[in-house]
């Protein structure tokens, strides 16, 4: 072959190398450039010429194949990849950029959200917190190529979107995605009734502030609560609808008493088509039914038939995001059952007839029912005559399977630590500006969910504590400690008090014997103690404080 033959090959080779796809195996190469000279014929022998020719191309090809597989490992150490891909890791710089799009979106919702809730500290509520938290990880996560930032990316600035955001944001945006036929995923109705869990405490600190002024007619006292929910009630219209607004509907609790719940009925009448089934059939379970109400069962065959139903949401959907909700209204229910079917008896202890048919048709319809086994049980005792008329109804405990057992701790009551109600973050300002705990004056009812002086006084410390205020927390402790030695015990602790917060849901106080005026405030995630606290109070206003060892 002669010189201008061989540069012509050379020539070929080099077409066929930039033609090759940005990876493609070593066998690939050779075969693409045998393809590229055409079909010719081969020979066993070659002439000395040929064979040096044939020679040149294969060394060529080799290296070429070599730079390739070293493109696909990574670039070398210091330097930069020419041939980065979508399957090659992103660089450094990109994971950093992407990061701080996500926090700069992030701030940007933080800002209408705190306006919209009316508090600085609104990035302090769990929903929130969640997402938080998964930026940081974002920002030290590896990604293995461009492609999964790329996705990973994604879904964090869908997830910012959906998190920062209102009760009243997320709804309307998930209502835009039913009006088109979208299908409501699972994880959007969740955060949506868990944003419901953690305002309400909120709203109803804000009821809280206007409900003695609004004066009911007991002529047109339903009438007055449907306006309400219905915001034609005349009087504190801007408060009352954004109550309504933010998820929430007013309701008679008894004795004259209007109070506030979640709206699970809005959510289903405007998501319900494009829910799945276990999150409508959810809705349906909660829908503002009352069966219970001044402590007394209003309609046996109802609530008999309610009690199925809950019984087997839990067999068919076990593992549904807010199944223990359905495990704690279904013990609550079946005592209430129980207790005013066999402990409230007529004349001559004989039961309540819609009592009995209630029972008979639980028998009849699911007789291997855990709701009719558990029943069986305390009718066998009322025919033996063991269960007296009148006789307390504290000692009902009856068999529930473990598959309907609730995880949370008997005793405990729903419970936040941050972020504080307005009157509590109100107290805070004032003790940090005084100085002084008698400045507090005393509250004669705290506003907000099952609140009372111990656990607000917690949540004021555990604040202060968050805040690096020591000298603040220090006053609402037993002051055992010199605050010299508080302030180095607090700044050498690992105590993260924000960390608590997001994983509080529950509380359980436990109150000593008179010879020891403190209290035990335990704190419970949704299945598990996390913390505990000593307060100690005498039972004297302001005398609450915070054991520290």
């Amino acid at each position: 072959m002669d010189e201008k033959a061989f540069e012509e090959r050379l020539s070929k080779l080099s077409v066929a190398y930039k033609e090759l796809p940005a990876q493609t195996a070593a066998e690939d190469i050779t075969r693409n450039v045998f393809q590229a000279e055409g079909k010719k014929q081969r020979f066993r022998f070659f002439s000395l010429p040929v064979a040096g020719s044939f020679a040149g191309v294969m060394l060529i090809g080799g290296l070429l194949s070599f730079q390739i597989l070293t493109n696909e490992a990574g670039p070398s150490p210091g330097g930069t990849n020419p041939g980065m891909t979508a399957q090659s890791p992103p660089s450094k710089e990109e994971v950093k950029k992407q990061t701080e799009e996500a926090r700069t979106d992030y701030n940007e919702r933080l800002k209408p959200l705190k306006n919209k809730l009316g508090t600085e500290d609104a990035d302090l509520y769990p929903f929130v917190q969640e997402v938080s938290l998964d930026i940081e990880e974002f920002a030290a996560k590896p990604f293995k190529s461009e492609k999964e930032l790329a996705n990973q990316s994604g879904r964090l600035m869908d997830k910012i979107t959906s998190h920062v955001s209102s009760f009243e944001d997320q709804m309307a945006a998930l209502e835009k995605k039913a009006k088109n036929g979208e299908e409501i995923p699972d994880e959007e109705l969740l955060l949506l009734l868990s944003k419901q869990d953690q305002l309400q405490e909120r709203y109803m600190e804000k009821w809280d502030e206007i409900r003695d002024s609004i004066k009911f007619n007991s002529e047109s006292f339903e009438r007055d609560i449907q306006s309400l929910n219905d915001k034609t009630y005349k009087g504190y219209e801007a408060e009352t609808e954004e109550i309504r607004n933010q998820g929430f509907r007013f309701v008679h609790e008894g004795e004259g008493q209007v109070g506030i719940v979640p709206d699970y009925l809005l959510i289903e009448e405007k998501l319900g088509e494009s829910l799945s089934s276990q999150g409508s059939e959810w809705l349906s379970l909660f829908i503002n039914k009352r069966y219970v109400f001044d402590g007394e069962v209003k309609d046996f065959g109802a609530l008999g038939k309610r009690l199925i139903e809950l019984e087997e949401f839990v067999l068919t959907y076990p593992n549904f995001g807010k199944i223990e909700k359905v495990k704690e209204e279904y013990s609550f229910l079946l005592k209430m059952y129980i207790a005013s079917g066999f402990y409230t008896q007529g004349g001559e202890g004989e039961l309540n007839e819609q009592f009995e048919e209630s029972m008979t048709k639980i028998k009849e319809e699911n007789p291997t029912s855990a709701t009719h086994k558990a029943i069986l049980e305390y009718h066998a005792l009322f025919e033996t005559g063991e269960l007296a008329k009148g006789q307390g109804e504290e000692g009902i405990q009856p068999e529930i399977p473990p598959f309907l057992e609730e995880h949370k701790p008997k005793g405990t009551m729903p419970f936040s630590i941050f972020p504080l109600t307005d009157e509590l973050k109100g107290m805070y300002e004032k003790l940090k500006d005084t100085k002084d705990i008698r400045s507090l004056g005393t509250v004669p009812a705290y506003k907000g969910m099952f609140m009372n002086e111990p656990k607000a006084f917690l949540r004021i410390y555990l604040y202060a504590m968050q805040e690096k205020d020591y000298e603040t927390a220090y006053l609402l402790t037993d002051q055992q400690l010199s605050i010299g030695e508080f302030k180095q015990k607090a700044e050498q602790s690992s105590d993260d008090y924000l960390d608590l917060s997001n994983k509080v849901r529950n509380v359980k106080e436990d109150y000593q014997d008179s010879q020891d005026p403190s209290v035990i405030i335990e704190l419970y995630s949704e299945r598990e103690n996390v913390s505990s606290f000593t307060v100690q109070n005498d039972g004297t206003p302001l005398s609450s404080r915070v054991l520290v060892k």
